[in-house]
């Protein structure tokens, strides 16, 4: 069974690339003839010599041509862009009982407007706060917002879809769980010292953290939820209390297999084979 992993080849970043091949070593291992194959090379094709696909870009336009064509794709179309969006993302888990931080999403406006009033500001109880752009990966395009005159400053120079969410204090600290088959297969804490953002890319370490109860039953009801075949989540812990703050439909592996001595790609392999 033939399956292209596809990338993005305009995405220059070592850590990037060692990734891909990590995936593609995997599956391979697993028993599936994968190879990788750049998203440019494909959008323009209109016949596909493989069945299946492993979609480690955001292209999701590629993602639906394959599927229209009768390729499975993993992660699907739809579930990468739920996951693109942090907005969408809290959408669909605001209804569960999935820990997330406080969140109001910013209203509407076209790029090049200006708010005419802050009414929605109102919603806005404590800082510090986090704003987040809607779509964003490896920590960028998060804001760490003290009071009212940054907020303000922030939201007029940003020409992306906004949300607020409370600031839950942990150190630089998050907890990354990998699930594959709506099942955690390992997770790790990744920390940086000289900023909120925890993400390795952003000079952050991570060390092996072993899971529990309640990190699986989170990290597998956010995957099974958005219908995901494998992902990152992020949580964050407090005091003894956990909150989603992210789900990756496409994460970086370089560090998880180094710190839980894992395979992702062979672990995803294995759950193909058993879709099939």
């Amino acid at each position: 069974m033939r399956i292209a992993v596809i990338y993005n080849r305009y995405f220059k970043s070592d850590t990037y690339n060692e990734s891909i091949d990590i995936y593609v070593r995997g599956l391979q291992k697993s028993g599936l003839d994968a190879f990788k194959v750049s998203s440019a090379e494909l959008i323009t094709k209109t016949n596909f010599n493989f069945e299946y696909a492993l979609l480690l870009d955001k292209d999701i336009s590629l993602g639906y041509i394959l599927e229209e064509k009768g390729i499975r794709v993993f992660n699907t179309s739809d579930a990468i862009r739920i996951c693109d969006s942090k907005i969408l993302t809290y959408i669909k888990l605001m209804h569960s009982d999935v820990p997330m931080p406080q969140t109001t999403i910013l209203p509407f406006k076209f790029s090049n407007m200006e708010y005419s009033d802050y009414e929605f500001e109102n919603e806005i109880k404590n800082y510090p706060i986090i704003i987040k752009e809607e779509f964003g990966s490896l920590g960028q395009q998060i804001n760490l917002i003290y009071n009212k005159e940054d907020f303000h400053s922030v939201i007029k120079k940003s020409n992306a879809r906004l949300l607020v969410q409370e600031y839950i204090e942990c150190d630089g600290s998050d907890i990354r769980v990998f699930v594959v088959g709506n099942k955690a297969v390992c997770g790790m804490k990744r920390h940086n010292e000289k900023d909120f953002r925890s993400n390795c890319a952003g000079g952050g370490n991570a060390t092996l953290y072993p899971l529990n109860e309640k990190l699986c039953e989170i990290a597998e009801k956010a995957s099974k939820i958005i219908g995901l075949d494998f992902c990152g989540v992020d949580i964050i812990e407090k005091d003894g209390s956990y909150y989603l703050i992210e789900v990756n439909s496409n994460p970086l592996v370089n560090n998880l297999t180094e710190v839980c001595n894992i395979e992702p790609g062979y672990e995803i392999g294995k759950h193909i084979l058993k879709t099939l």
